[in-house]
């Protein structure tokens, strides 16, 4: 198995304890939501994802957690990441 795959199949392995753990333990709803190679950019990918998130789901008891195994380069403000992909 070379490196690449090596990684993805460790960030899924992660991805699914979490969501084990979040589900179970604290009965959480989750919605999966992965990143897909194209003409859109990983940074335009997940504000779609956050947009509609908050849209449907805002709420008074509503919580969002983000777990994001790509990669990402420093903005020009402090604590702002531009997402690579």
């Amino acid at each position: 198995m070379n490196k690449g795959v090596k990684r993805r199949v460790l960030i899924c392995q992660k991805v699914s304890r979490l969501k084990k753990v979040l589900k179970d333990r604290y009965n959480f709803n989750m919605h999966d939501k992965r990143l897909q190679e194209g003409n859109k950019t990983a940074q335009v990918q997940v504000n779609k994802y956050l947009a509609d998130f908050v849209y449907d789901e805002d709420g008074k008891n509503t919580l969002l957690i983000v777990y994001y195994a790509g990669h990402g380069i420093p903005g020009c403000a402090p604590g702002q990441l531009m997402l690579a992909g």
